[in-house]
């Protein structure tokens, strides 16, 4: 019902809040992770990205070896979802049995 939402959010007279994470949230999220993947929400209507990178810096000057990588889907729809789905699927595609065992036969040997 339309009308009944536009009257109640006419009425609604307390603090309004975004539902953005801030960079520490972000942080927690990456944890102690070597290799983070990261999307956000379209930078033009949320502040979300610009946390993500606030914390993929501030992660990165602690921990200089980690990889971080942050996506801004510019969308604010199902393409987010689509967009960790390739990258899944990409990555599985790369990672098989048969490439990590060939990976590990081409690691030097440490004494």
């Amino acid at each position: 019902d339309i009308k009944n939402m536009i009257k109640t959010l006419a009425a609604f007279n307390d603090k309004t809040s975004t539902s953005c994470p801030n960079s520490s949230e972000w942080l927690e999220a990456f944890g102690d992770a070597d290799i983070v993947y990261g999307f956000s929400i379209t930078s033009n209507l949320s502040g979300c990205y610009n946390a993500a990178m606030q914390a993929k810096m501030m992660c990165e000057e602690e921990r200089p070896d980690v990889k971080i990588h942050i996506f801004d889907s510019l969308s604010v729809g199902p393409e987010v979802q689509l967009l960790m789905e390739k990258l899944i699927d990409s990555y599985r595609e790369k990672h098989t049995p048969e490439t990590e065992t060939k990976n590990k036969k081409k690691e030097p040997k440490t004494e």
